[in-house]
C-alpha cells in the first residue's frame, strides 16, 4: 500500500527516438490516482545529423615540427551528404582564413582524415622566439551541409593548442659553487 509519504517507482525511463526536426521534450506522468501530470519545455532543439569528433587531439606544439590531427565526421542521416569541413584557429597557423575541404559521407557512416599542421617558422614569423615559453590558442573544426529538402546542418568542434615557443638546448640542470 502506498500512502502520501510514499512513492511507488515504475519504470520512468524510456528510450527517446530524437527526430531530424526541431522539436521540444514533453514529460509525461501518471499519477497514483489515475491523473496525468505532462510538462513541455520551453526550448527548442535542433538537432543535427552530423558531427565532427578530433581522434588525436595534440596538446602542445613545438617549432620546426609537423603534428598530425586525425578526425572523423559522421553522417547520420538517411542520405549521402556532401559535407564542407573548415578549420579555424586563434593562432592562424592556417593562415587568416584557415583552411577547407570537402567530403561526400555516405548514408549513416563517416569517414577519417587528418589535418597536418606544419610549424617551420612559426615562432620567427610571430615574433615569440624568446618572449614566453608557451603560448595558448585554439582550433575549431566546423562542418556544414545542407540536405535533400533544402535544411542546413552545422556542428563543430573546438580543442585548445599551447605552442611551445622557447627552445632548450640543454635541460640539465648546471651545478652552482
Amino acid at each position: 500500500m502506498v500512502g502520501p509519504d510514499r512513492t511507488k517507482t515504475g519504470s520512468i525511463i524510456l528510450p527517446i527516438i530524437i527526430p531530424d526536426t526541431d522539436f521540444r521534450m514533453l514529460s509525461k506522468i501518471k499519477l497514483i490516482d489515475g491523473s496525468i501530470v505532462q510538462r513541455q519545455s520551453n526550448t527548442l532543439i535542433s538537432p543535427t545529423s552530423i558531427s565532427i569528433s578530433v581522434t588525436n587531439q595534440p596538446y602542445t606544439l613545438s617549432n620546426h615540427s609537423t603534428t598530425s590531427i586525425t578526425f572523423k565526421i559522421y553522417n547520420r542521416a538517411q542520405e549521402t551528404l556532401l559535407i564542407r569541413m573548415c578549420v579555424l584557429d586563434t593562432l592562424q597557423l592556417f593562415d587568416i582564413n584557415g583552411t577547407c575541404r570537402h567530403y561526400t559521407v555516405a548514408n549513416m557512416s563517416f569517414i577519417d582524415d587528418t589535418l597536418d599542421i606544419v610549424m617551420n617558422t612559426w615562432s620567427e614569423q610571430n615574433n615569440t622566439k624568446d618572449i614566453t615559453n608557451e603560448t595558448s590558442g585554439s582550433m575549431t573544426f566546423s562542418i556544414t551541409a545542407t540536405n535533400s529538402i533544402g535544411k542546413g546542418l552545422k556542428n563543430y568542434n573546438k580543442i585548445p593548442l599551447y605552442i611551445q615557443t622557447r627552445e632548450y638546448d640543454d635541460i640539465s640542470p648546471e651545478a652552482l659553487t
